[in-house]
């Protein structure tokens, strides 16, 4: 199902880049000094989770988890090789992780106090793409000054790490006891992005990154987490960071 939904986005990848790339061959150097053939960016910021399905769904009825209390900080890095003077292929890699703490929201202990738990998520994507700049990041014809701003596209996809962990007391529903309790799940998911985003320079081979994307996943609970099927892992993501061309 993942797959299908990126076939067109394949499709599209196969057909257009390669006319692109050669239609937008390196520009000569200006004075003497090279044009920008990698870069490699740093990025931080907070990734948001979708939230929904099975597992989320039980998670926010019954315990007061919010589809947002998972939302994350994130980091994340990414290198890119110039193939031409606007397309980039790139390799990248990040990671997000959020605790947070729940109760049930209709039922106490005999002792009338809360009954508590605490749910972690993390999510380590690993991924690679492409880029299209819409101006060359490189030198502006007859000058030494780099393009002020690039704003571009990227699509890409890979696998994603994942793991899900709650810890705490749990209502037995059998028979309404409170029980202590650490329920885990993990695994590798296959996963796509879209992002879009602008580099701003700030000196000669320096920028600043602003990125904004889109990740779908989806894990697959075990039965550690019963009649919950899969988890969905898919998020947006908006961060700021620094950018190195070279």
């Amino acid at each position: 199902m993942l797959l299908a939904r990126f076939r067109p986005v394949a499709v599209a990848v196969v057909v257009f880049v390669p006319s692109l790339v050669a239609a937008q061959a390196f520009p000569r150097a200006t004075d003497g000094i090279a044009m920008p053939r990698a870069r490699l960016t740093i990025r931080g910021g907070a990734d948001a989770p979708r939230a929904q399905g099975g597992f989320w769904d039980a998670a926010t009825d019954q315990l007061t988890l919010s589809r947002t209390g998972l939302g994350a900080p994130s980091v994340a890095a990414e290198f890119g090789v110039a193939l031409g003077s606007r397309v980039e292929v790139t390799l990248g890699a990040g990671v997000s992780h959020r605790t947070t703490g729940s109760s049930y929201r209709r039922f106490v202990d005999t002792q009338n106090a809360e009954i508590e738990q605490r749910t972690a998520l993390q999510r380590v994507p690993v991924v690679a793409g492409m880029r299209v700049n819409l101006l060359a990041p490189g030198w502006r014809a007859g000058s030494m000054s780099p393009r002020r701003v690039v704003p571009y596209f990227a699509a890409g996809g890979g696998m994603l790490h994942w793991r899900l962990r709650q810890t705490g007391d749990f209502v037995d529903f059998r028979d309404l006891g409170v029980v202590a309790g650490t329920y885990t799940a993990s695994g590798w998911a296959p996963t796509g992005f879209g992002a879009a985003g602008v580099d701003v320079a700030m000196g000669a081979r320096t920028v600043l990154a602003l990125d904004a994307r889109y990740t779908v996943a989806r894990g697959r609970l075990g039965a550690e987490f019963p009649g919950t099927g899969t988890l969905d892992l898919a998020s947006v993501a908006v961060t700021a960071g620094v950018g190195w061309r070279f």
